[in-house]
């Protein structure tokens, strides 16, 4: 291959990448998402607000990041945070948005065994935090494969 022929593959292929490149960034202008470095600094500032226990102002952020966010791990990790959060805050509706997060997150076999049992564990303190029954049988344990823990209406067998 000649040096001109070189030159000339070189500038084709810059100009695809520039090409790809530009038209993701516009794609994610249109659809109004965040782009990856956006998603971790919203990201940061939802952790923020959740390490300062504004937990209006944490879920509307975690929200944010899992509705617009380009960065996996963010997305991943603004689901079980947004969880937590709704979880102590406890008013209309947040548990059971929580449990269904918490479970969305269990049941992703794209996420590590480790958070996914982290996420089991967050799971098993909404019920061991309020030691309501009515919080286990109507939040944790419904759903697709959670209510099979619950035999002949035993919940307690179902808790351990």
């Amino acid at each position: 291959m000649s040096k001109q022929s070189k030159i000339i593959t070189c500038f084709i292929l810059t100009a695809l990448f520039a090409g790809v490149v530009f038209y993701t960034v516009r794609q994610q202008r249109k659809t109004g998402q965040l782009s990856a470095a956006e998603t971790v600094i919203l990201f940061d500032a939802a952790h923020d607000a959740h390490a300062a226990a504004q937990l209006d102002a944490s879920t509307k952020l975690f929200q944010e990041v899992i509705d617009r966010g380009s960065d996996r791990d963010s997305i991943r990790r603004a689901e079980t945070h947004l969880a937590f959060d709704l979880a102590a805050r406890n008013s209309e509706g947040d548990r059971a948005r929580a449990a269904e997060l918490y479970k969305k997150a269990i049941l992703r076999i794209d996420y590590a065994p480790e958070w996914r049992a982290t996420v089991v564990a967050a799971l098993a303190n909404m019920y061991i935090s309020t030691q309501d029954d009515a919080v286990a049988r109507d939040f944790v344990f419904t759903g697709e494969l959670f209510r099979f823990f619950i035999k002949d209406g035993d919940l307690f067998s179902a808790k351990r």
